[in-house]
């Protein structure tokens, strides 16, 4: 333990950089990367056994976080779910005021055109 706390901030940086490295310009993941390399990496770089550095990679997400990669398909999911979710909210907004349809009918083009705008866009 001592002397994972004595190079831990080192450690976070390496990983870092091996996490960057698998990334676009954008931020995204173009390469997975499994723990299986970053143990490698961390056997070949720092001398250490697989247990030790399995341990310290434990240790590194206890004081610093996951290293979560991000990939543009979940992004894109995520946006549109909460697109979907906005859209649903309007919708149902709209209904529970008080109103005929015919005064409302505005409103409820606007979301069915960007609903069917998001539609569109999903499928690209």
């Amino acid at each position: 333990m001592n002397k994972y706390n004595d190079i831990k901030e080192e450690l976070n940086a390496h990983i870092k950089e091996i996490y960057q490295d698998a990334e676009d310009i954008d931020g995204f993941a173009i390469k997975e990367i499994k723990k299986r390399e970053l143990v490698d990496e961390l056997i070949h770089e720092y001398k250490v056994t697989e247990r030790t550095a399995y341990r310290w990679l434990r240790y590194l997400e206890r004081d610093f976080g996951a290293n979560n990669q991000r990939t543009k398909g979940e992004e894109r999911t995520a946006t549109f779910e909460r697109a979907l979710d906005y859209l649903n909210h309007g919708m149902h907004c709209l209904l529970e005021k008080p109103g005929s349809v015919n005064e409302k009918l505005d409103e409820i083009k606007k979301i069915s055109e960007t609903f069917g705008k998001l539609k569109k866009l999903s499928r690209l």
